[in-house]
């Protein structure tokens, strides 16, 4: 499928890419500005986009890279920047507010947006809203990958926690070695700035 045709193909597929990731759009959700990068390739391998949900906290500009490369491996992605969800109309689970607002969210995007299906690539602890929206409009979701899902493994310690952060760290420094470096690494700032909001 080809997608963008009006588009000059003078200027790399990455930098096409970069481009609209750095000029996203705003979307007027639940009565709320949300910032939503949304990136399509020139050729697309399938109409289903993919939405990039970020953890606690996070931006699109802490995925960056991973937007990049799946859109440049022929996938729509669309990500939004409401680190804290957006306002709920109703009640659509027994969710705590916080949790609500995210969920919320990711149902009005893909309303929104006007989409059919998704796939959802949930990050940390988007997992448990995207989870709860998947049972709520399951013909809404295709496929969703869990990355470092949190929330979901049960009772839990803080010393468990940094022990296996500490490991996860150890593992990721031996098998980066020979790998693709990560190209658009998001700035210290970038995390800063989302856990402070």
């Amino acid at each position: 499928m080809r997608t963008h045709e009006s588009f000059p193909t003078q200027e790399s597929e990455e930098d096409f890419l970069v481009k609209q990731f750095d000029n996203p759009d705003i979307l007027n959700l639940n009565g709320e500005d949300v910032e939503v990068v949304d990136v399509s390739p020139r050729w697309l391998k399938t109409e289903v986009a993919t939405l990039a949900i970020p953890g606690f906290s996070a931006t699109p500009g802490a995925l960056k890279d991973s937007i990049i490369r799946t859109a440049e491996a022929g996938r729509r992605v669309i990500s939004a920047h409401a680190p804290h969800g957006i306002e709920v109309k109703e009640e659509k689970s027994d969710l705590v507010e916080a949790e609500m607002r995210k969920l919320e969210l990711v149902l009005e995007l893909i309303k929104a947006k006007d989409l059919a299906k998704v796939n959802v690539i949930a990050n940390s602890e988007s997992s448990i809203y995207v989870t709860v929206a998947a049972l709520l409009a399951p013909e809404k979701f295709e496929n969703i990958v869990f990355v470092e899902p949190a929330g979901l493994i049960g009772e839990d310690t803080w010393f468990q926690l940094l022990k296996r952060t500490l490991e996860d760290m150890k593992e990721q420094g031996k098998q980066g070695v020979g790998k693709q470096q990560v190209k658009f690494q998001a700035s210290v700032l970038t995390g800063i700035t989302s856990v402070l909001s």
